[in-house]
């Protein structure tokens, strides 16, 4: 369970953090410097594809079918982004 709780966790860093993943969602027109511009709605979702609580949640949630390990992992996401 704990290598599978780091896979998800990296996978979800990697949604985060990786170049191509970054592209993609600006060419989705999710630019950092039009957030204050965005409506209420694509604020909403810009946060939910950027924060690493979430996206780990959502993520192992969806590949493992398995919402005890998707609550773990976002527990160590969350641990993770706030102590690093």
């Amino acid at each position: 369970m704990l290598i599978s709780i780091l896979f998800y966790l990296g996978l979800s860093v990697l949604w985060i953090c990786a170049e191509p993943i970054i592209v993609l969602k600006r060419e989705m027109g999710f630019k950092e410097e039009n957030y204050e511009t965005f409506p209420k709605w694509k604020r909403w979702v810009h946060k939910l594809i950027n924060c690493l609580f979430c996206s780990s949640l959502w993520i192992t949630l969806i590949l493992s079918l398995d919402p005890q390990l998707a609550v773990i992992t976002s527990l160590f996401a969350y641990i993770m982004e706030n102590k690093f």
